[in-house]
């Protein structure tokens, strides 16, 4: 059983890297679906669309918002029922979106075209953002302190993997096949999720027994399990994550206008953000090293400040807002997800997963609507509208940054449950001796109370006990909001 969570991880990185490639499919259409392309212009492309910035933006927040919700459900689901039912309805929906979506592009007005391939990318949001939400639960039953960080770090490689290949795949074959050609490249690569998730549910026993509960406790009782820390956590990934997709929904666009490069030059430009991202595994294993999760955050946040400042001076390259935004993008995705079995009790990790993917994809869906409103204040010929679009996600970096800093502040507070390195983490719980004990109630330092305690371990070492206190598999924890 010790390999079988790397069979459960293999799974979940073929699942990851085709749902960000189907996201991040039209990013590299964008002069094809709003028909500016030289190939639209002249008529050699004759299944080009002619969408309004608005619409094409509400690509990504039709399906981020439709994955968010579906998320936010799938997590309930899987702390009361498991995951395999969650994971059939997946399959259905994944396949019969990208089926519409690319077959909608041959409709006989934009205006149909657009209706369908909007609810292919919806009804691909649902499946796609149920399969993800049960990934991630997977991977933190299965993957201890040791691995956490690493196991959610070669999961967001995988799917920035899928970006990038959509940038460079489409943007490439675009030439040749057209807009209608290319998706359907799409649909095959969400045909191999469909035989990953297969993969998955065809090992139904030993999911059962990663540890994911048949059942569980009321949701009220679950979201009360949640606590002050891990809000913030959620608030500043909608921050980070709403900047980054804005960015790279619009990125093609931007460089294109700006710099004047063509739509395949700056598709490969905007995927050096996916590219930086192959550093995750690395930067994964430093943090499940040396901890200081919180650390991370600031850094990620700073990192997307810097992008933009440098942007907004005279004469930059195009190439400085995507590399400072994917060093940022490899560390933070790892940093939220590896920390919520740190802050949240095992039987809510379900709920939790679910509300931060539900928050990653809403931040996305109401952002990228925003920046298509500021960018159709002008007229596309006029570059100023590119200037709001900047200083808009300079804002958001902002209030990343100052809640960062809270984060910062509410850890220390709380018993420093995001800092322990493997060291101190190895030397505050001896896995070898355990001895079951049944206890009502332990206080710990700043407030937060243990209970229904099941097993407490036995340790020699002097460290803070705020420091033995991670939700694992033999403890249940409530903690009080900060």
């Amino acid at each position: 059983m010790a390999k079988e969570r790397w069979f459960i991880l293999f799974y979940c990185c073929i699942i990851a890297f085709s749902v960000d490639f189907f996201y991040d499919e039209p990013s590299a259409l964008v002069a094809r679906l709003t028909g500016t392309s030289v190939y639209c212009v002249n008529g050699t492309d004759t299944s080009c669309l002619e969408l309004d910035m608005v619409q094409y933006n509400a690509f990504f927040s039709g399906i981020s918002w439709a994955s968010g919700v579906a998320a936010l459900v799938a997590g309930l689901c899987i702390d009361h029922y498991g995951p395999v039912t969650p994971l059939w309805f997946s399959i259905a929906l994944i396949f019969a979106g990208a089926l519409l979506f690319a077959g909608g592009s041959y409709a006989s007005s934009t205006t149909v075209a657009f209706g369908l391939m909007l609810a292919g990318r919806v009804i691909h949001g649902i499946g796609g953002g149920t399969v993800v939400t049960v990934c991630h639960q997977m991977k933190a039953a299965w993957f201890h302190y040791d691995e956490l960080a690493l196991s959610f770090g070669l999961h967001i490689l995988c799917a920035r993997l899928g970006s990038a290949a959509a940038y460079a795949i489409i943007g490439t074959a675009v030439t040749t096949l057209g807009l209608s050609g290319s998706l359907w490249i799409g649909f095959g690569v969400t045909l191999l999720a469909c035989i990953a998730i297969v993969g998955l549910i065809n090992r139904d026993h030993r999911i059962h027994d990663s540890g994911i509960p048949s059942s569980m406790s009321g949701a009220g009782h679950s979201f009360r399990r949640l606590n002050g820390l891990f809000w913030c956590l959620v608030i500043v990934a909608f921050l980070l994550y709403g900047v980054v997709s804005t960015f790279t929904a619009n990125g093609v666009a931007l460089i294109t206008d700006i710099y004047g490069r063509s739509e395949s030059v700056s598709s490969l430009i905007v995927d050096l953000i996916y590219d930086i991202c192959l550093i995750t595994p690395f930067l994964a294993i430093f943090m499940d090293k040396f901890g200081h999760r919180d650390w991370w955050i600031t850094a990620s946040s700073l990192f997307l400040i810097i992008g933009l400042g440098l942007f907004l001076a005279p004469r930059c390259p195009p190439w400085v807002i995507p590399v400072f935004f994917g060093l940022s993008y490899a560390i933070f995705p790892t940093t939220l997800y590896s920390s919520l079995p740190l802050v949240v009790p095992q039987r809510s990790l379900g709920i939790a997963n679910g509300v931060l993917t539900f928050v990653q994809y809403a931040s996305t869906g109401i952002l990228t609507l925003g920046a298509g409103a500021i960018l159709d204040m002008l007229p596309s010929d006029d570059n100023r509208r590119w200037l709001r679009f900047t200083i808009f996600l300079a804002g958001i970096a902002v209030l990343a940054i100052l809640l960062a800093f809270i984060i910062n502040c509410l850890n220390a507070k709380t018993g420093r449950r995001l800092t322990p390195s493997q060291k101190v983490r190895r030397q505050a719980v001896d896995i070898e001796e355990v001895t079951p004990i049944n206890i009502d109630f332990v206080t710990e330092p700043h407030g937060s109370v243990v209970r229904e305690t099941t097993e407490i371990r036995k340790s020699e070492t002097s460290m803070p006990a705020s420091w033995r206190s991670f939700p694992s598999r033999q403890e249940v924890r409530v903690t009080s909001d900060f």
